[in-house]
């Protein structure tokens, strides 16, 4: 998706929040809950750069599908995990949750993230 990367120019030692330079170059601060930072280390053991979730097979080195060498771990050469390929992840692990039995998209993941923070 186009426009939505960031990048992480510093991360707390505990993993609990992060600074984003935005497209402008403005640093935004995000903050995640004790399980996401719980998690995050695990994801990023061994890694200084690269994405932070990565697709299950090595990015293509040259060619038209070749992607840009911030979007590719060179730990193991495994490229970004793509946007679309994120969600058809989360539906499949949500599935058995959703009463409809479809799983959930990102956005209704967002969404509903957002509606219960704002709540009083």
């Amino acid at each position: 998706m186009a426009g939505t990367q960031r990048t992480v120019p510093f991360m707390d030692g505990m993993a609990l929040g992060l600074g984003l330079n935005d497209l402008t170059g403005a640093i935004e601060y995000v903050h995640w809950a004790t399980g996401t930072a719980r998690l995050l280390p695990h994801l990023l053991r061994g890694r200084s750069s690269g994405p932070v979730f990565l697709a299950g097979q090595r990015a293509p080195v040259s060619g038209p599908r070749a992607p840009a060498a911030a979007d590719v771990c060179s730990a193991t050469g495994r490229g970004r995990l793509s946007y679309p390929r994120a969600e058809y992840l989360f539906k499949q692990a949500s599935a058995a949750l959703d009463p409809h039995g479809a799983g959930w998209s990102l956005h209704q993941l967002h969404r509903r993230a957002r509606s219960r923070r704002w709540r009083p």
